[in-house]
């Protein structure tokens, strides 16, 4: 015959037959010492809080760095804005300079050539034209103040000679002669009332074409200077024969 507790579903308790024992205390707890889970908790504690304070002591370099960077860059762009800036001011005044000196070239030097370096070869080529002419210039003042001077002495005679005629003293000197393959007429006159329109007609009628023709005064003289144009030959002109016919158109005012 089986047990009525095997035949049962019903919850049995068990009463302890010594209801005085106590429950134990572990040896771990009275020693003083901690379970094992105990020690490997306080260990992850621990090295978590030490990683949390290298991050934090980290993140202090990384921080400065990145600000360094930062402002390095920012350094950077502003020195690249500024060569920007001084390069684009450079091109504007260049291409200032440039047009300024284009402007000053003739048109026929610069006439068919775009390039920048054709122009500045063309301007370098201007210059010495010009020096030249400016030496040509030095020279024929030269020679006028030794007309004046030639002048000056002319006039005292013909002033003390009663046979000179007034004319004579209007045009006290002048002077024909080859100027490159034209001529040139130099007149020395004392007088502001000088025919020069008579001397005009006179190169006219011999076929000279006038290109050029300037006054100066010196010493209270005035100075004609008159350059014709190019001949085909300035040999088959008659300079004395010229010369002649224009003192005549002189005398004859």
């Amino acid at each position: 015959m089986s047990s009525p507790l095997h035949q049962s579903n019903e919850l049995v308790f068990q009463i302890s037959p010594n209801p005085h024992k106590k429950h134990k205390i572990s040896k771990d707890l009275i020693l003083g010492t901690t379970p094992a889970s105990l020690d490997f908790a306080v260990f992850d504690d621990k090295k978590k809080a030490n990683n949390d304070g290298w991050w934090r002591q980290r993140r202090k370099p990384i921080a400065a760095a990145s600000l360094e960077n930062s402002t390095t860059s920012i350094n950077n762009n502003k020195k690249m804005m500024k060569h920007r800036d001084i390069e684009r001011l450079r091109r504007q005044e260049m291409a200032t300079r440039y047009a300024s000196l284009r402007s000053l070239l003739p048109l026929e030097l610069i006439k068919g050539k775009r390039s920048i370096s054709d122009h500045i070869i063309e301007a370098v080529n201007y210059i010495k034209l010009l020096q030249n002419k400016i030496k040509k210039l030095g020279s024929q003042r030269d020679e006028l103040k030794k007309l004046s001077n030639s002048a000056t002495i002319s006039d005292h005679e013909s002033r003390s000679s009663s046979t000179s005629p007034p004319a004579a003293a209007a045009a006290s000197r002048l002077s024909v002669q080859p100027f490159g393959s034209g001529v040139e007429i130099i007149i020395s006159s004392s007088t502001s009332s000088f025919p020069l329109s008579r001397v005009l007609d006179v190169l006219l009628q011999e076929g000279l074409s006038i290109v050029q023709c300037f006054s100066t005064t010196i010493n209270d003289k005035l100075h004609h200077t008159i350059h014709s144009d190019r001949v085909n030959n300035v040999e088959t002109i008659n300079l004395p024969s010229l010369e002649k016919k224009l003192t005549e158109a002189i005398s004859s005012s």
